[in-house]
């Protein structure tokens, strides 16, 4: 089965845009999975209650987790070593520290996709020593790269 990454600003646009949460849902009935990490989780609520809606965010936030069954990652061993390496080894600084992180939790999970709207973590290149260990970056898309995918 397919997996599915589901970055921090993928959720904000499905509940921002109907249009967006169609096309996740239409991934769901052809039976990709979808996942994020405990650390996206935490970015998105910190993010959603710095807003006046808060409240409407967060509700909706969780109704999109239950509704769409998105599976948690935690940390472990394997996350840390490749989030250890991403940020000591051949560093990136046009992607921010916590992005980084995401992709870690995706690539140790050994995920397909990784959905995102931030370009510079569509471009990101993961260091070669992760690479030469066997791990590699899902393929990183925004959702609308992702339709492409559905057909």
């Amino acid at each position: 089965m397919k997996s599915v990454f589901l970055d921090t600003c993928i959720f904000f646009e499905c509940i921002e845009d109907s249009r967006k949460k169609t096309i996740i849902s239409h991934a769901i009935h052809l039976g990709f999975s979808l996942v994020t990490s405990i650390p996206v989780m935490g970015e998105a609520v910190d993010q959603m209650r710095k807003r006046p809606v808060r409240s409407e965010l967060i509700l909706s936030f969780i109704n999109l987790y239950e509704e769409w069954n998105v599976a948690t990652l935690y940390p472990d061993q394997v996350v840390a070593r490749i989030c250890n390496c991403m940020a000591n080894r051949e560093i990136d600084f046009r992607v921010e520290k916590t992005d980084r992180v995401h992709i870690g939790y995706a690539m140790s999970n050994g995920c397909t996709y990784f959905l995102t709207s931030d370009k510079n973590l569509i471009k990101y290149r993961v260091p070669k020593l992760l690479e030469d260990a066997g791990f590699f970056k899902p393929e990183t898309l925004t959702l609308e790269e992702f339709t492409e995918y559905l057909n």
